[in-house]
């Protein structure tokens, strides 16, 4: 079912991760996990997509996507995108990934793939509004030059 991962850091914008490679978070990150899934349905319903960090028992972190599906006789195929934001809260540590159907048995986990890192202090802090204080500095030095008389 799993068939990748990207993360999200802000400050910094999307980092895709290879097939098979570790994968590191700080906390604040936002964990993207695609996967793929198969149905059959005599009517029209929705399924509601658990991604974790974490274990099946034991969640770390998680996030939760409805999909409708329509009717379907034949087996159809679909994908699912499922953005799982880190936090304080989210422990260090080395984690495993899984997405699960809710209210069922299924699952898909891939154990010891993510490894979580806390937030830097001030220097995390910093990389985050690297942006804005660039914006800043550039208006500062632009509005002298647009005010004088010429």
């Amino acid at each position: 079912m799993i068939t990748g991962f990207s993360v999200f850091r802000p400050g910094i914008g999307l980092l895709n991760v290879a097939p098979g490679e570790t994968v590191e978070l700080i906390q604040g990150d936002t964990l993207r996990i695609t996967a793929s899934y198969t149905y059959k349905a005599q009517w029209p319903t929705s399924v509601r997509f658990i991604g974790y960090i974490g274990s099946y028992n034991s969640r770390k972190a998680w996030s939760e996507v409805i999909v409708n599906l329509d009717a379907a006789a034949e087996e159809q195929s679909g994908d699912v995108t499922i953005d799982i934001v880190t936090s304080g809260s989210t422990s260090p540590g080395t984690w495993g990934v899984g997405i699960m159907i809710r209210d069922t048995t299924v699952f898909d986990e891939i154990p010891n793939c993510v490894v979580v890192e806390q937030k830097g202090g001030i220097i995390g802090d910093i990389s985050s509004m690297i942006g804005m204080v660039m914006m800043v500095m550039i208006m500062g030095m632009m509005m002298p030059m647009m005010s004088e008389d010429m």
